[in-house]
């Protein structure tokens, strides 16, 4: 059985970890790493930055902003894991 995954936009892989890319409205490159090697979490962080990115496409936010929303959705996913891994015994 052979599984075809649908490639996600604005991001690619490299050393199996998603990264997300695309062109800034000056025409510089926007790039930064999910920090995840799932395409099940790349696609989920890609769908709750989606506004986000045309937001910085439109000029309607900056690019440090975008990356300030990508670090706190990073965060929570990491504070879930570890909420998951070790829950907490009252």
């Amino acid at each position: 059985m052979i599984l075809l995954t649908k490639r996600i936009r604005y991001t690619f892989l490299r050393d199996s970890i998603y990264y997300i890319q695309f062109c800034l409205p000056d025409g510089k490159m926007f790039r930064r790493s999910l920090n995840t090697d799932s395409h099940r979490e790349a696609s989920v962080l890609m769908i709750a930055l989606m506004p986000f990115i045309l937001q910085v496409k439109n000029r309607q936010l900056t690019p440090e902003a975008l990356c300030l929303q990508l670090n706190a959705l990073n965060t929570n996913r990491m504070l879930e894991r570890a909420a998951r891994a070790f829950p907490l015994s009252m």
